[in-house]
């Protein structure tokens, strides 16, 4: 689920479900991610757990912190690099004729044409 989420989302995957291929960091995130989600189960069924805070309820704040910090390094990461493209689109492009033009000037600059 999360290689799914991570390709419909950034267009690339991690590929969490081969560590082989996984960075630690990734391995990381999907244990804290599924470590929080089994603890709501006990957190559904024990509400008192959670108004008490009890160590279960800490361990899900723990786990599910990291899941947060993860996914926003990852998300910035990608909404950087989205910008980035955009500006880099943004730029104004040389049209042909003008790249044209220039490589002329270069040729008659460099075989010491004078233009007069």
């Amino acid at each position: 689920a999360f290689d799914m989420f991570e390709t419909v989302m950034y267009g690339s995957t991690s590929f969490t479900t081969n560590s082989k291929v996984a960075s630690s960091e990734d391995i990381e995130f999907v244990k804290a991610a599924q470590s929080a989600f089994d603890i709501t189960g006990a957190l559904l069924s024990n509400p008192m757990e959670k108004v008490f805070e009890g160590d279960l309820y800490k361990k899900f704040v723990v786990n599910m912190d990291k899941t947060f910090s993860f996914a926003r390094k990852r998300t910035k990461k990608y909404a950087d690099l989205a910008l980035m493209d955009q500006q880099q689109a943004q730029q104004p492009q040389p049209s042909k004729q003008s790249k044209q033009f220039f490589f002329a000037d270069e040729v008659s600059a460099d075989a010491g044409v004078d233009e007069e």
